[in-house]
């Protein structure tokens, strides 16, 4: 789940607005209208996420304190319109990670940028090719 706060597949969530409403702030959103909901910024927010541009892989433990709004994790959006791939995709995830790392060992490259450089587009990209060394786990 940390990786995905910090990377999440859709950089920005777009929905489109089917009649006009008033959020909680009193802005008015007219029918038609298309709304982006930034799910990059708001997942690296220190108002929700203590040091979030930190990987803290121990973020979502069950002992560390979460948001109280759950509109702040955003990485297959929310509500009915949430990714419906979520729970296969995090079970593919993990077998696919489990079978390279019984396998191999992903060391950075000394030309690797640290931290790493993102384009900040629609979908997030790396602004250069990631280089990683793969070691054989069986030397």
């Amino acid at each position: 789940r940390e990786l995905l706060r910090l990377y999440p597949a859709l950089n920005v969530i777009m929905r489109y607005c089917n009649q006009t409403c008033t959020t909680s702030n009193g802005t008015v959103i007219p029918e038609g209208s298309y709304v982006y909901i930034p799910a990059y910024n708001i997942h690296r927010n220190s108002e929700f996420w203590p040091d979030g541009d930190k990987f803290d892989p121990e973020r979502f433990s069950p002992n560390r304190t979460q948001p109280n709004d759950s509109a702040t994790y955003l990485a297959f959006g929310m509500g009915p319109r949430m990714c419906p791939g979520k729970s296969y995709s995090h079970v593919k995830i993990k077998m696919a990670l489990i079978n390279l790392l019984k396998e191999y060992k992903f060391v950075k490259s000394v030309d690797t940028d640290d931290p790493l450089k993102i384009d900040n587009y629609f979908q997030l990209t790396p602004s250069e090719h990631l280089k990683v060394k793969v070691v054989s786990n069986k030397q």
